[in-house]
């Protein structure tokens, strides 16, 4: 069955780790494990200029984020969207949030590894697709597009 929206917002404000899938020059996908922000619609990460998966967002910015907990209840969040934009020079406050969202009561350490890390940008994209479901079922029924 399909997340409620007030359930993803709430599933997606957790710190969970996300795989965030970018397309190599060769079509092939890169995976990497990410923390994220879930905020206003819109989604954001903090990484690093020269990154796989920088230079591929800057290529084409055809990006998907999945999020899932695997334990009962099964409950995933798939983020989708085409108009990734990287925005250099971003630390600050971007990536204080994010290091709160996972660094619990150590945010400050996680915090000054991601913001002294040379070269740092903030990913934001804006889901054309999104995909949720909680516990079993058909999962092709859940699809909500946007846009």
């Amino acid at each position: 069955m399909p997340m409620t929206n007030q359930e993803m917002d709430l599933f997606l404000a957790e710190s969970r780790n996300a795989i965030v899938a970018t397309v190599n020059p060769d079509g092939f996908p890169q995976l990497t494990p990410i923390w994220f922000l879930w905020e206003d619609g819109k989604v954001f990460f903090s990484t690093t200029e020269p990154r796989l998966k920088t230079r591929n967002l800057k290529r084409d910015p055809r990006v998907s984020l999945c999020i899932d907990e695997p334990g009962p209840p099964q409950q995933t969040v798939v983020l989708a969207g085409e108009d990734a934009v990287v925005t250099p020079g971003l630390g600050g406050d971007m990536t204080e949030r994010i290091a709160k969202k996972y660094g619990g009561d150590n945010w400050e350490s996680s915090y000054d590894h991601i913001a002294n890390t040379p070269d740092r940008v903030i990913v934001s994209y804006t889901p054309t697709r999104i995909l949720t479901w909680k516990d079993s079922g058909d999962r092709r029924e859940y699809v909500q597009k946007f846009k």
